[in-house]
């Protein structure tokens, strides 16, 4: 993360939970970044994509980058994630893969 702004801020917007998948997604944001968290409880990896939608003046649209991955090999994970993709939100839908157990972070790029 090249700045720490959106994840020390207050200002947090929960865009999306399903109870039943134990999936929650929410934008951390601060007026030079925005971060988005998508993060699983689940037993198993949402390794083919997960579709979190909201209100599109909830999540920006365009380019948000993978900048973080709690699975990522080096954290002793199975590297489930985006491999550090710039996914696109259109409409306030983003289909991410999201690992078991764990969360990604996602800035908004452009």
């Amino acid at each position: 993360m090249t700045s720490a702004a959106a994840a020390r801020s207050r200002t947090l917007d929960v865009i999306y939970t399903h109870n039943d998948n134990r999936v929650i997604g929410f934008v951390r944001s601060a007026p030079s970044q925005k971060l988005l968290v998508l993060a699983s409880l689940n037993d198993a990896p949402f390794a083919s994509g997960y579709v979190v939608g909201t209100d599109a003046s909830r999540l920006d649209d365009g380019g948000w980058q993978e900048i973080f991955n709690s699975d990522a090999t080096s954290y002793g994970g199975d590297n489930v994630g985006n491999g550090g993709a710039t996914l696109r939100v259109n409409g306030g839908q983003i289909n991410a893969v999201i690992p078991a157990h764990g969360f990604v972070v996602l800035e908004k790029v452009s």
